[in-house]
């Protein structure tokens, strides 16, 4: 689901989502607030998920072996060990956010004005 998400929604522009919001959401907080989790999502996703598929099979079995599953073995096996990976996708999304925040501001700055 998320490769399939991913690959509709990751090489549409933030900025292009703009008039979409404007006619869903008004001019005000909502619209940017939309259009800035839409260019964040994306890479933290990705980034996660390749962290997470990047964990050692050692360190899954030894997961399993310690009896976590679900939350658990999400919080104390796959998120420690794909730590570096998350961090990559948050800087990755913070510039991404930045530049569509400067945009949007921008855009909504003219159309409010």
């Amino acid at each position: 689901f998320l490769e399939t998400m991913t690959s509709m929604l990751n090489p549409l522009p933030a900025i292009a989502l703009l008039p979409l919001a404007l006619i869903w959401f008004g001019l005000g907080n909502a619209s940017i607030v939309f259009v800035l989790i839409h260019s964040v999502l994306w890479p933290v996703a990705l980034n996660t998920h390749s962290g997470f598929m990047a964990v050692s099979t050692t360190l899954r079995m030894v997961g399993h072996n310690a009896g976590l599953r679900g939350i658990g073995y999400v919080t104390k096996i796959l998120i420690p060990a794909a730590f570096g990976s998350i961090l990559t996708g948050l800087k990755i999304g913070w510039a991404f956010s930045w530049r569509t925040l400067i945009a949007a501001e921008l855009v909504f700055g003219v159309s409010s004005g």
